[in-house]
C-alpha cells in the first residue's frame, strides 16, 4: 500500500503544480538515490496516467546514488563533458518534466575531483532549457 504522503505529493505534484493534460508526455526523473525515489516515482506514474498522460520515468547513470561515483571516477573527460541529447529531448518534445531529489547519503561524491562533476553540469544546463 502506498504512502498516503506520496499519493498526496503526486496528486498536487500532477494537478497543480505541472498540470498535467490528456497526451501530455512526462518525464519523470530522479537526482540521488533511485532506489528511494522509486515509491514516489510509482505514485507520480499513478497519478500521470489517471490524468490522461504519458509518464515516462528516466533514470540518469550520472545522476543517480547508485552509478554516479562509477560514471566520475571512471569516465574521460570527453565522456563527461558530451552533452546529452536526452535532456534536449525533454526540453523540446515533453510537456511536463518532474524532477525527484532523493539523496540517502550526500558524501557519497566527497572524494571525487568537483571539476569533473562540473563537467557534467555544463552540458545539462546548456541542453535542458524552458521554453
Amino acid at each position: 500500500m502506498p504512502d498516503q504522503r506520496l499519493q498526496n505529493l503526486a496528486r498536487l505534484l500532477v494537478q497543480y503544480s505541472v498540470a498535467v493534460k490528456p497526451g501530455d508526455r512526462v518525464a519523470i526523473r530522479c537526482y540521488g538515490s533511485v532506489a528511494a525515489a522509486l515509491p514516489a516515482q510509482a505514485c507520480i506514474v499513478r497519478e500521470v496516467l489517471r490524468a490522461g498522460g504519458h509518464p515516462i520515468p528516466i533514470i540518469l547513470p550520472a545522476a543517480s546514488e547508485e552509478f554516479d561515483y562509477c560514471y566520475f571516477t571512471e569516465a574521460q573527460d570527453a565522456q563527461l563533458s558530451l552533452p546529452s541529447p536526452l535532456f534536449a529531448m525533454i526540453a523540446k518534445d515533453f510537456e511536463c518534466d518532474i524532477f525527484l531529489f532523493s539523496e540517502l547519503n550526500t558524501r557519497r561524491l566527497s572524494k571525487v575531483d568537483s571539476s569533473r562533476q562540473a563537467m557534467l553540469i555544463v552540458p545539462i544546463r546548456t541542453s535542458s532549457t524552458c521554453g
